[in-house]
């Protein structure tokens, strides 16, 4: 069970609900990315686990490269974690709490 915190930016009021990293739920591993085409914030998921096995299975990402952006399609994606500055501004993202969401 994965937990997801609400974020929101200070200097532009973007906001997003995203886990702020790498997360990992009971069928699915998961990590935040930040889109440097659109600057949205969201969680993406890297691994999961097929069959019932006990180990997760990488999804089809060569090496380091991350999925698309789901929003705009672009590939111009980093990993995003909590403390790391906006995207979109480059300003300070500040954590406004835990969100009851329960996903996976």
């Amino acid at each position: 069970m994965g937990q997801r915190h609400e974020y929101s930016c200070a200097g532009c009021d973007a906001q997003a609900v995203v886990s702020g990293g790498s997360d990992v739920g009971m069928a699915s591993r998961t990590v935040t990315i930040g889109c440097r085409a659109c600057a949205q914030l969201t969680d993406v998921v890297v691994s999961t686990i097929e069959d019932g096995d006990a180990f997760f299975h990488d999804l089809d990402m060569p090496g380091d490269d991350l999925p698309a952006c789901p929003t705009c399609r672009a590939s111009a994606t980093v990993k995003w974690h909590r403390g790391d500055p906006c995207p979109r501004c480059r300003g300070a993202v500040v954590d406004t709490g835990c969100v009851i969401e329960l996903w996976d």
